[in-house]
Parts: structure tokens; C-alpha cells; sequence
């Protein structure tokens, strides 16, 4: 029996890296595959996604939650606590950070964000303070006037949104 080995020309072989134009899709798959594993999913901000707005988690910060949660319909939207580091993260429309003046918050519309596991919500590590719904994100408006009532610290500026 004979056994011949088939090679591929170079152009025929699977890139090593997504093209530039695939990027987002490649890193939204990676990043379903964390959740799938129960891992803590790292997900692209600036796409279609959503927006995140960083503000203390304090009894301050706790308070613009729970009167999100009066205010909007089935609930304030989804929340992460990061128990490493002093914030909520709260998920806004995709956008709200090219609009957002409100000084008690600080919201990021590039780089990537590090969410809690899907069912995590507790401590240790980051958790879902208010679980992701399939209904809604965080309401922008009623986000920056309930920051502008109770006034929590926002994060420095030199604090850099990392995974």
C-alpha cells in the first residue's frame, strides 16, 4: 500500500490570527466558550454589545441600584461587583460612552471587560450583583440622574478599565 502525505499550499492553510475584519467575532466566540466552561468571560467593549459605566460600591452606589431597581421595569439591569476592586459595573447601551458627561461615573466604551461567570453571584471574584436579562441593560438617563442624587465616587482617572 502506498501513502501519499497532502500539503496545502501556504494561502490554503488556516491563519494563525483572525483577520482584521473578523477580530470581534473570533473574540465573541472565545469568549462563549469561557461561559460555556463557567469561566469568567473577557468580551470586546465598542461593538453592538454594550457600554460599561463604573461607579463606587458603596452604601452611595447601593443606593443608585436599588432605586434603578424602583424606577425601571423588571429591575435596575445587570450589574457586576468586583470583590478585588471598590466598583460596580453596570452594562449600558452600546454608545452611551461618546454621550456620557455625568461626573460620578465613569463610562467606557473601548477595551475589554472581564464579566462574572453567568452563575455567579457571590463572592469571591467578580459576581452579578443584578443578573443579565435578556430584556434590558442598565438605563442610561435613569443611571446618570440616580448617580446625580446620591453623588458615590467615581473611579479615578487614572483608572484604566482592565480585564
Amino acid at each position: 500500500m502506498v501513502t501519499s502525505e497532502l500539503t496545502l499550499p501556504p494561502e490554503a492553510q488556516a491563519p494563525s490570527e483572525p483577520a482584521a475584519d473578523m477580530q470581534d467575532l473570533a473574540d465573541m466566540i472565545r469568549a462563549l466558550m469561557t461561559v460555556e466552561e463557567r469561566k469568567s468571560p473577557v468580551v470586546p467593549l465598542g461593538g453592538n454589545l454594550f457600554d460599561v459605566v463604573l461607579f463606587e460600591a458603596s452604601p452611595l452606589g447601593m443606593a443608585v441600584v436599588r432605586e434603578l431597581d424602583e424606577q425601571q421595569p423588571n429591575g435596575c439591569g445587570p450589574v457586576i461587583v468586583s470583590s478585588e476592586k471598590p466598583w460596580l459595573y453596570a452594562l449600558v447601551p452600546p454608545g452611551t460612552s461618546r454621550s456620557w458627561t455625568n461626573p460620578h461615573g465613569r463610562c467606557f466604551g473601548s477595551g475589554r471587560l472581564t464579566l462574572a461567570p453567568l452563575d455567579q453571584f457571590s463572592p469571591p471574584g467578580r459576581y452579578w450583583l443584578r443578573p443579565c436579562q435578556q430584556t434590558h441593560l442598565v438605563g442610561p438617563r435613569m443611571l446618570a440622574d440616580a448617580l446625580s442624587r446620591h453623588r458615590p465616587a467615581a473611579p479615578p482617572a487614572s483608572e484604566v478599565l482592565r480585564t
